[in-house]
């Protein structure tokens, strides 16, 4: 059963929403792989809301320290769906100063989430705010099919 945890105790900079302007039905995670040798992998992500008015628009899904923005499904205009694809990250190690400057510095999520546990940020008549959903429904792994050869998984 998914769960709006508005009144959830934690420390966040930011308070989440408890009653939102819209019906959360159902949010998911699904994981997926390419078919392809070097085609990573990665996370879908969807949220069924309902009963939405006019003056909401949704903006981002936070979800195990990516943000990714929200998109409407062209087939179901209910449905709110974002993809990512999990980067390897490159980190300079070097005894000279000038070389490590080179790294980008981490991203600082800002929410302490649980692994089943998503935010969604939204405006309402020109304020945001954010919801915080538990309880996703993960879904199974998503394999892409190759494309036109063997995939020889030795990495």
């Amino acid at each position: 059963m998914l769960a709006c945890a508005g009144g959830k105790n934690n420390d966040q900079a930011v308070p989440f929403e408890e009653n939102p302007p819209f019906t959360v039905v159902s949010a998911y995670y699904q994981p997926w792989v390419a078919g392809t040798k070097n085609g990573g992998k990665g996370m879908h992500l969807g949220v069924i809301l309902e009963e939405m008015t006019e003056d909401v628009r949704i903006g981002e899904m936070f979800f195990r320290e990516q943000v990714v923005r929200a998109r409407i499904d062209q087939n179901n205009p209910d449905l709110f769906t974002g993809s990512y694809k999990e980067e390897a990250r490159d980190v300079i190690m070097d005894g000279e100063s000038r070389q490590e400057a080179q790294n980008t510095p981490p991203f600082s999520f800002p929410f302490e989430l649980e692994e089943d546990e998503m935010v969604l940020s939204y405006s309402f008549r020109g304020e945001s705010y954010f919801v915080l959903l538990a309880d996703l429904e993960k879904r199974p792994l998503l394999a892409y099919p190759s494309q036109g050869g063997r995939y020889d998984n030795d990495n």
